[in-house]
């Protein structure tokens, strides 16, 4: 059946099972149910002031699919609705997105103008992840730590609400400067979270965690010819000045300085600089055990040895230094001592050893570290010297053998005492006289010195002395006057050498 009506231009033509509508009478296609053509006209769609994409009005109980095209701008977001065609989804008005423009709600491919960052964006509008692909593999997921499904029993992984950007590649910035080494964030195939980048166009840093199998740490590598330095600064912003703390640079490191000793660079230098306190450095620590301070130097050379040198302000490698050191096993170097010797010396000027707290003795071992039985000498607090003795009451007090001059002879005891003689017994001319006296701790074949503390009767002399017996003296007189004489009362001092 043909239905021409030509007043209006147009033909409708209808068939057992579709409808055409054209200018000029062709037959619909069979696959469509309304086949409308033409060159110089549209389709207008039925036009309604939709109040909010969840509210079906102004239509009554619309049918699901219902095209209609919206002309108000109305609701508020989720449910906030503009000009443009909607279809009814059977609960809501869904809109049609219109490629690469941003009218009608849409967000164009080719850039967007006039945005406000409280109605339009790219996301979601529920507790749900947004995923960015490439080659259908996910490269960025943004949502909270829940949605992403990344809550972990770990601190800082628990809470379930914390926003989340969950990245699955590496993460690489623009360097236009950089020759090599574009910088970029990474893990490595251990797990290793890294950051590796350009340094002044041709060099390169890196950082992060290294090791594998529960077997991590923290490096740090910067570098490309080996003598890049890691510099930590220190800013204050109150005079705009930026101060080198530290750095390590060829296996060095330098604390308050950038500079390394020209002849002799050190690898561990401190610069305390201009500064109020007096500790340079300080190492603490608490152990029932020795806590030490030590220095090795691994050669065996024959030149070797391990020092810790002290210098003045005006000291060099040659002069103005103390140094406490000791030989390597070789050491033939014949400075001080010999392999293996310890020493203690200074080039300058006088070299003091002493006690600053009064009354408190310097005290010297040897062979061995027990001071009750390896002392061997000390000065006390009054300046006594004492060998032998921990009591010496004396400037030298020598408690054992003794020997003065290369030829002389090995002593035990050098002893001095008094005695008084009374005898007025007389003796005639050429005759002697024996008078027996106590010194505690004479022995036998000691040498004896007596000397009278004042002139002897005329013709009395002292002829002999010696050790009779353990602690007794006997001091032989002789009378050269040819009248009988006596010894009288005579102080004595006598002199034990023994």
């Amino acid at each position: 059946m043909f239905i021409f009506l030509l007043s209006f231009g147009f033909s409708i033509r209808i068939q057992a099972q579709n409808v055409g509508i054209n200018a000029t009478g062709a037959t619909p296609n069979a696959s469509a149910m309304l086949d409308i053509s033409s060159t110089n006209s549209g389709l207008l769609i039925p036009r309604v002031a939709l109040t909010a994409s969840n509210v079906a009005g102004p239509i009554a109980s619309p049918a699901t699919s219902l095209l209609v095209y919206n002309t108000a701008t109305a609701g508020t977001d989720p449910n906030a609705v503009v000009p443009g065609f909607y279809y009814w989804s059977g609960t809501a008005w869904i809109p049609f997105m219109v490629q690469n423009s941003s009218s009608n709600g849409g967000w164009s491919l080719k850039g967007n103008a006039g945005t406000d960052a409280t109605a339009n964006f790219i996301g979601t509008t529920d507790d749900k992840q947004v995923t960015f692909k490439s080659n259908n593999q996910s490269f960025l997921e943004l949502g909270t730590r829940q949605a992403l499904g990344l809550v972990q029993n770990y601190t800082d992984y628990t809470d379930g609400t914390e926003k989340v950007s969950y990245i699955h590649t590496s993460l690489q910035f623009e360097a236009a400067a950089a020759s090599f080494y574009k910088p970029k964030f990474f893990v490595d195939a251990n797990g290793n979270f890294r950051m590796k980048g350009s340094s002044a166009n041709s060099d390169f840093f890196e950082f992060g965690a290294t090791g594998s199998n529960n077997n991590g740490g923290l490096e740090f590598t910067v570098g490309d010819d080996g003598n890049e330095p890691i510099v930590f600064n220190n800013y204050n912003f109150q005079n705009n000045a930026t101060t080198e703390m530290m750095r390590m640079q060829n296996g060095r490191m330098a604390l308050g300085t950038a500079t390394f000793d020209a002849t002799n660079p050190e690898k561990l230098v401190i610069d305390a600089g201009a500064t109020t306190s007096v500790n340079a450095l300080s190492s603490k620590g608490s152990i029932n055990n020795y806590l030490q301070f030590n220095i090795q130097n691994q050669s065996s050379g024959a030149n070797a040895s391990s020092d810790i040198v002290a210098t003045a302000n005006n000291g060099t490698e040659t002069s103005n230094y103390v140094d406490l050191g000791i030989n390597s096993g070789s050491y033939t170097g014949g400075v001080m001592g010999s392999s293996n010797d310890a020493y203690l010396y200074n080039l300058g000027q006088n070299f003091l050893i002493g006690t600053g707290t009064a009354a408190k003795a310097l005290v010297f071992m040897t062979g061995g570290t027990s001071q009750a039985s390896n002392e061997r000498m000390r000065i006390d607090g009054s300046g006594n010297v004492g060998v032998g003795t921990t009591t010496p009451t004396a400037k030298l007090d020598v408690a054992g053998t003794y020997k003065l001059g290369t030829t002389g002879t090995v002593l035990t005891n050098m002893m001095k005492t008094s005695v008084s003689v009374n005898d007025n017994t007389t003796f005639a001319y050429t005759s002697t006289r024996q008078v027996s006296v106590t010194v505690t701790g004479a022995t036998p074949n000691a040498t004896v010195i007596v000397n009278p503390r004042t002139a002897l009767p005329a013709g009395i002399a002292i002829a002999w002395s010696r050790v009779n017996n353990n602690n007794t003296v006997i001091i032989g007189f002789i009378n050269s006057d040819v009248t009988a004489r006596a010894i009288g009362n005579v102080t004595f001092d006598i002199t034990i050498i023994q």
